[in-house]
């Protein structure tokens, strides 16, 4: 649960963790106690309100590389297996394999 092993060894954010699930509710008691503060004014508790959201539900980022060729008409040159490749590249889906498209005359 620690993290801890052959290979390993505790990381203080782990142990922090394990020990705020015993203060459970005394943290979110602290996190949101700004709100109920009759002495704070609107942008102080809009600021509290904004920095909870952000501690509750924290913003997902993600990083994409994507390698195109440099010259228009290389891409234009792609074929339809190549943009389907490329498509499962960027949904990190590498094991689909596109079946042949069935152009009919």
């Amino acid at each position: 649960m620690l993290g801890i092993g052959a290979r390993r060894t505790s990381d203080p954010r782990q142990i922090a963790r394990v020990l705020a699930l015993d203060r459970a509710e005394d943290l979110a008691a602290a996190l949101l106690a700004p709100l109920d503060d009759s002495d704070l004014g609107s942008l102080a508790k809009q600021s509290a309100a904004i920095k909870a959201y952000d501690a509750t539900f924290p913003l997902q980022t993600a990083t994409v590389e994507l390698s195109l060729p440099a010259d228009g008409n290389q891409v234009g040159a792609l074929g339809w297996q190549d943009m389907q490749q490329l498509a499962a590249r960027l949904l990190q889906e590498d094991e689909y394999q596109p079946e042949p498209l069935a152009l009919e005359p």
